[in-house]
């Protein structure tokens, strides 16, 4: 019998009993996965630990009794911070759930001067979306989504730190952007929404140290140049 993996926000450490409380995860425990009292389950919480549990159901409560606690063997080194303009609804979403299976380590959306849609907050049906992925994935890596910020104050955060922007136009080779990369945990990658970035946004970038990363044009839809950069660095 497979055990079934749940991802939780809350970092077990050394408790030997957890209660689950967060609504999503009890629904996909109990109406979802339709575990019952006495089912073994594992939960991860994005401490590189998974925890071997039993399902325990008390006076109407779900607790999860832990029974083992193993260090998750797959670590990948770098973090990847994806700043991405928002695209359409369904590509964006099919995109989350790809990057959070490959390993990146954060994923943030931004308003750019050629974004046609823009929210002001991360919505629940994509926090699922990362939920799952990190269930399935492999890697002791959560992967984190991070509240929509607008071109300038993603840029504002990441000043400095080694930015790298996608552009048809791009000043570095993917070649170059993948040796540049190599030796580097904390990477901040840019990608533009259906049109790119304006001519606007690559100056401010590049005032804040930004290099711009030349992707192939039959390459260049957001969604395809996101997976690529991605790969290039997390997997030598």
């Amino acid at each position: 019998m497979e055990i079934r993996k749940i991802s939780i926000s809350k970092n077990i450490q050394n408790q030997n009993e957890v209660l689950i409380q967060e609504t999503p995860v009890l629904h996909r425990i109990k109406n979802v996965l339709r575990l019952k009292d006495n089912d073994p389950i594992i939960l991860i919480d994005g401490s590189g630990y998974e925890y071997l549990g039993q399902i325990k159901i008390k006076e109407g409560n779900l607790y999860v009794e832990i029974k083992r606690k193993r260090k998750i063997k797959n670590l990948i080194s770098k973090n990847i911070n994806l700043y991405i303009g928002f695209l359409k609804k369904k590509v964006l979403e099919e995109l989350i759930e790809k990057l959070a299976q490959i390993g990146v380590r954060k994923i943030t959306p931004i308003k750019t001067e050629r974004t046609n849609w823009f929210c002001n907050e991360i919505p629940e049906r994509w926090q699922k979306i990362v939920r799952k992925a990190n269930e399935v994935s492999t890697w002791q890596n959560f992967t984190e989504l991070g509240k929509p910020l607008t071109f300038i104050e993603a840029i504002s955060i990441a000043k400095n730190q080694n930015i790298f922007l996608l552009d048809p136009s791009g000043e570095i080779t993917l070649r170059k952007f993948k040796k540049l990369t190599k030796k580097i945990k904390n990477i901040n990658i840019f990608i533009g929404p259906e049109g790119g970035f304006s001519e606007k946004e690559i100056k401010l970038a590049k005032q804040n140290s930004a290099k711009t990363v030349k992707i192939p044009k039959n390459y260049f839809r957001s969604e395809i140049a996101a997976l690529i950069c991605s790969i290039v660095i997390l997997y030598d």
